[in-house]
């Protein structure tokens, strides 16, 4: 055997060992993520997060001034094309304190694709979140509502959590304003997840409803919070809204708590709350078509996640 080839025979070894017995960080454990799909919250204070999918769109910015005329917060699901054309509309929906999840790139049918066809729509949304926002979206959201073990396993593989929804007002339909007021105040429970849609047509509609539905749960006694709100109520006497980031920091979104005096250094410094990133490793070993006779790759990456 030449040297050269004996070289090869332990490299080959050497990585189809690291690849037998390497175990890489779990995205689900590094971020709280788990494999169940989610439909509402606890119902243990009156709550409620409202929720639009298919943004952003002309329509998203009417919605966060009624957001914000009423003091609520949303979640806003959004498709991972439509980001790079509203990249300013997302930046608002974080810098009023809204969270953004994860609705894929393409708006398709998950169980109808492939494990890589799911993992690039999931990878790539989060890709365009992250270029706009400087943050990663934590939640994800199946078009369709269209969900199994299979989507949602994957889902948490990259580190996201799956939720559905408890009340769906069914307003992509446009089946009228009155319709889309009459079943959200219908079926309003303290932790219900409201689907409502902000883009993906005429939302009109919606808007309408939206400027009817907050004043009269408000007057009710509701408040209305982001997903990680609802399912982290200490999220709230914290002051957070979110766990997100952004690049260089930890970020949590607006403050319940006054706001406190500029410190004297320009550079902020993290609360008690902080922490250090995280990150995961994915490695793998592929095919090649390089000279290497045995025409294998092993290589890793590392990509952050909280």
């Amino acid at each position: 055997m030449t040297p050269l080839r004996r070289l090869q025979s332990v490299l080959l070894a050497a990585f189809l060992t690291l690849a037998a017995f390497y175990r890489p960080a779990d995205a689900t454990s590094a971020r709280g993520v788990t494999p169940a799909v989610l439909s509402a919250g606890p119902a243990v204070r009156p709550a409620i997060a409202l929720t639009f999918d298919d943004g952003p769109s002309p329509y998203t910015p009417a919605i966060l001034a009624l957001l914000r005329r009423y003091g609520a917060q949303a979640t806003f699901f959004v498709i991972g094309r439509q980001v790079p054309e509203f990249r300013a509309i997302a930046r608002a929906e974080i810098a009023a304190g809204d969270e953004i999840g994860d609705h894929t790139f393409t708006h398709p049918d998950l169980l109808a694709l492939p494990n890589a066809g799911i993992l690039f729509e999931l990878q790539e949304t989060q890709h365009e979140i992250e270029a706009a926002t400087g943050r990663r979206a934590f939640w994800f959201r199946p078009p369709y509502g269209a969900i199994d073990a299979r989507v949602a396993g994957l889902a948490a593989s990259v580190g996201l959590q799956s939720i559905t929804w408890s009340v769906d007002p069914r307003d992509w339909s446009r089946p009228g304003v009155s319709w889309i007021v009459t079943t959200v105040l219908a079926n309003a429970r303290p932790g219900s997840v409201v689907l409502f849609h902000d883009g993906g047509g005429d939302r009109s509609e919606t808007v309408a409803a939206l400027a009817q539905v907050l004043p009269d749960l408000r007057a009710r006694g509701y408040h209305f919070v982001t997903l990680h709100q609802l399912f982290h109520p200490q999220a709230l006497t914290r002051g957070r809204t979110a766990v997100s980031v952004t690049k260089g920091a930890r970020r949590t979104g607006r403050s319940t708590r006054p706001a406190r005096p500029p410190a004297a250094s320009p550079t902020p410094t993290p609360g008690p709350t902080a922490a250090p990133p995280a990150y995961t490793w994915t490695c793998h070993v592929a095919r090649s078509s390089a000279w290497w006779p045995h025409r294998l790759v092993f290589g890793c990456r590392r990509h952050r996640t909280i």
